[in-house]
């Protein structure tokens, strides 16, 4: 059964614009962050946030925009702090995370939003 709902989640996902967008921001955010480690970059989560503001879709400076951002932020950094109590800390927790939060709550946040 779980076998089953796995699978058509993943076909579904094949041509779902947001499941794509996700995986993309994911798998780009954890190279960055390789990358940084890698060359030794002292303080390499700055490569994380600049990846996550290149992979936006889109940008807006009004008010309503800004207040779903904090919104966002709050609760992504919430999920973050369960995420790493339960998995711990990691790269890879760190880009399931990101692929977690685009895939369940991107698409009910911002449900326009091409890939």
């Amino acid at each position: 059964m779980m076998a089953t709902r796995f699978r058509n989640w993943l076909r579904s996902g094949l041509t779902n614009p947001m499941l794509k967008l996700s995986a993309r921001t994911a798998v780009a955010t954890v190279a960055a962050v390789l990358v940084a480690r890698l060359s030794g970059l002292a303080e390499s989560y700055w490569a994380a946030i600049a990846t996550l503001i290149v992979m936006q879709s889109a940008l807006g400076t009004s008010l309503p925009v800004a207040g779903r951002e904090f919104l966002g932020t709050a609760l992504g950094a919430g999920m973050g702090a369960v995420l790493a109590g339960y998995f711990g800390r990691g790269v890879l927790t760190f880009g399931a995370g990101i692929f977690t939060w685009f895939d369940l709550w991107g698409a009910r946040l911002c449900p326009s939003v091409p890939a």
